[in-house]
């Protein structure tokens, strides 16, 4: 299991969800309507869903791990660097980075955890 989020994170996630809050107070008509609010709530749940979804797959993720071997001739990986990708989750869409190995021999390529 991965290591928890770092108090910087969660309190970073705490700063993101007041202003967006206080924003939507602000903006918002007065008193809010049930609609006004759960848009608000719809709005922050999208954002930082997102955001938390992203560091909890960070923190899943080896930084760098000792060369794997290649499934298909047995030869050690070299790293070739964290490699972005667009994920669609359920939370929404979000950019991972993560280790990317490739075998010269075969041009194959690997990312850890499989």
């Amino acid at each position: 299991m991965g290591k928890r989020l770092s108090a910087q994170e969660i309190e970073d996630l705490k700063a993101q969800l007041n202003q967006m809050v206080d924003k939507a107070l602000a903006e918002g008509e007065e008193p809010l309507t049930l609609t006004g609010i759960e848009d608000i709530v719809l709005r922050a749940r999208e954002t930082i869903g997102e955001r938390l979804t992203v560091a909890l797959i960070q923190e899943q993720m080896p930084t760098q791990v000792p060369g794997p071997v290649c499934d298909a001739c047995g030869r050690e990986m070299h790293y070739k660097g964290q490699k972005k990708r667009q994920v669609v989750t359920r939370s929404g869409e979000v950019t991972i980075s993560r280790p990317y190995y490739y075998c010269e021999q075969c041009r194959h390529g690997f990312f850890p955890p499989g």
